[in-house]
């Protein structure tokens, strides 16, 4: 089995670079399994960690098969109600804590691979930066985007996922986007911590694109193809590939 349930950090690591690796933090089990099974199909060699609470992980069963490391939110994050619907975005937000490796790449789970995102950990070396991420963009897009992001194991990251939970937490009675928290917290960790970010290309977190071809975004951005499409519900001929679930996706993705 490539599966490695862990509770501790320090879970095993069983194919590619171990100091690298990809992030899943959802209990949408089913999503989670599609993105990472197309991730895995474009990237053989990947690391993959997924945290997700104890029901979604029995309901996926065999299908966590696909990811290197497994995390129980409950086991991880015992302070939080993850099955309320506020504690469910706050585990995406501590997720970012859990990660083993020392350079991760974090994806949401409606997340679709047209080709492997590994240069996102180049671009985060080369500019020895804490945060790699989309910037810019337009409506509930603006700004920083934590969609798809790399992120180093600093002292500045961890302050920002700290700071984004904490700023995050003061507008959660009202309003459940985390992105403009985020944001936020980017810009606080900028000042006070030295955070370095770096801009990556839209192509990396194409919105709402529903191919894998050229194509200009909502914001009249040209990209040569996307390298990760970031959209719910794909259109059943999506590059060959529909949301069906977890066993259809993972049999699907797997030919």
């Amino acid at each position: 089995m490539r599966r490695a349930l862990a509770l501790l950090l320090a879970a095993p690591l069983l194919s590619g670079r171990p100091d690298e690796g990809y992030l899943f933090v959802t209990n949408r089990g089913d999503e989670a399994v599609f993105a990472a099974t197309r991730l895995r199909a474009v990237s053989p060699g990947a690391n993959i960690t997924f945290v997700s609470d104890a029901a979604t992980l029995r309901d996926v069963g065999n299908d966590l098969d696909v990811f290197d490391v497994v995390l129980p939110a409950e086991a991880a994050m015992p302070d939080l109600d993850v099955h309320d619907s506020m504690g469910f975005r706050l585990q995406k937000l501590r997720g970012m804590l859990l990660s083993p490796y020392e350079r991760t790449v974090y994806m949401d789970s409606d997340t679709y691979a047209c080709r492997s995102p590994e240069n996102l950990f180049r671009r985060l070396e080369a500019a020895r930066a804490d945060v790699a991420c989309v910037m810019g963009g337009r409506g509930n897009h603006t700004g920083a985007s934590a969609g798809v992001l790399a992120y180093a194991r600093t002292p500045a990251a961890a302050a920002l996922w700290r700071n984004w939970e904490r700023v995050y937490r003061t507008v959660m009675a009202s309003t459940r986007r985390e992105q403009p928290s985020f944001q936020k917290a980017m810009a606080a960790a900028a000042r006070d911590d030295g955070l370095v970010a770096e801009r990556v290309p839209m192509a990396y977190n194409c919105r709402n694109v529903r191919h894998c071809r050229a194509t200009t975004l909502k914001d009249g951005t040209s990209v040569d193809g996307c390298v990760v499409i970031h959209a719910h519900d794909f259109e059943a001929g999506v590059a060959g590939f529909g949301r069906r679930g977890a066993a259809d996706a993972a049999a699907t993705a797997r030919r």
